[in-house]
C-alpha cells in the first residue's frame, strides 16, 4: 500500500510538471498547491515533500504541501475539486 500510494504522488507531481512545461507556455504563474490528504508524517506526505523540495528549480514556482486528512482521502480530494478555477490546486491519488 505504501509503495502504491508513492508511486501515485510522483506521478500526480510529474503531471503538474509536465502539463507546466508544455503546452501552456507561462503556466503556472502563482504557486501550486499539493493538497494531500493523509495526516502529516506520513508515507505520501513525506515522499510529497521530498518531491517539491527542489519544485521550484523546474517549475519557477513554488510547490507547498498541504495536508487535509479525514475520511479517507475524500475531504483532501474534495477540497481540490472544489478549488476555484484560477486556483492551482493538485492532490495524489490512488490508482483503481
Amino acid at each position: 500500500m505504501f509503495k502504491k500510494a508513492l508511486l501515485t504522488t510522483a506521478a500526480a507531481v510529474m503531471a503538474v510538471g509536465i502539463s507546466a512545461s508544455g503546452a501552456m507556455a507561462g503556466f503556472p504563474e502563482k504557486d501550486i498547491t499539493l493538497i494531500v490528504p493523509w495526516s502529516p508524517g506520513g508515507g505520501t506526505d513525506t515522499f510529497s515533500r521530498i518531491l517539491v523540495k527542489n519544485a521550484k528549480k523546474y517549475m519557477g514556482v513554488n510547490i507547498n504541501v498541504k495536508n487535509k486528512p479525514g475520511g479517507m482521502g475524500s475531504i483532501g480530494m474534495g477540497s481540490v475539486a472544489k478549488a476555484a478555477p484560477t486556483a492551482t490546486p493538485s492532490a495524489p491519488s490512488p490508482s483503481t
